[in-house]
């Protein structure tokens, strides 16, 4: 994809109607609640997105977003880079009556006039690719010692035959 910026604002009907194809990015700064999910955005959004009318004639748009966001391993609590790609498939509605004929294929945005803020129209997307819970590969992952393989016998543990019995007490009351 090329550096080319993207416009803040865009008037999806008319790109529809014309089937224009934007490739470029977005500064992450534009994208404020996707900023406050992650660590930080390494770079801008890169963004390819094609306005098209389906045959129905909704104004749709469909494309690719690319990104790199720093997260927050939940396993060792160390920083990591994790790349997202997130696939568009949007219909543009005016209100709830079009909401109600919209086939699930795509998914529906609100837009009750134009222009549009083209960071408005993406913005959901992104914060949805975002992993439900972030962790680095797992022959990746730094997990602290006094974590590692919790829930299995450290070297620390003594042998399950040279602990004491806690019931050896009613063995003897049995007798």
């Amino acid at each position: 994809m090329s550096a080319t910026h993207l416009p803040i604002h865009v008037a999806p009907l008319r790109l529809a109607r014309d089937r224009v194809t934007m490739t470029g990015t977005l500064p992450a700064s534009r994208f404020s609640r996707f900023e406050q999910s992650v660590d930080r955005v390494e770079g801008d959004i890169r963004a390819e997105l094609d306005f098209h009318l389906d045959e129905e004639q909704r104004i749709c748009v469909s494309g690719v977003l690319l990104a790199e966001v720093a997260l927050v391993c939940q396993r060792c609590l160390q920083a990591y880079v994790q790349p997202l790609r997130c696939e568009l498939h949007l219909a543009l509605v005016r209100n709830e009556a079009e909401l109600q004929h919209l086939p699930r294929a795509y998914e529906a945005v609100l837009v009750e006039r134009e222009p549009v803020v083209l960071v408005d129209l993406l913005e959901d997307d992104l914060i949805l690719a975002l992993p439900t819970v972030p962790h680095h590969e797992p022959d990746a992952c730094k997990m602290p010692l006094a974590l590692e393989g919790s829930g299995q016998k450290g070297a620390g543990d003594a042998p399950e035959e040279d602990r004491p019995n806690p019931f050896a007490v009613l063995r003897g009351l049995k007798d």
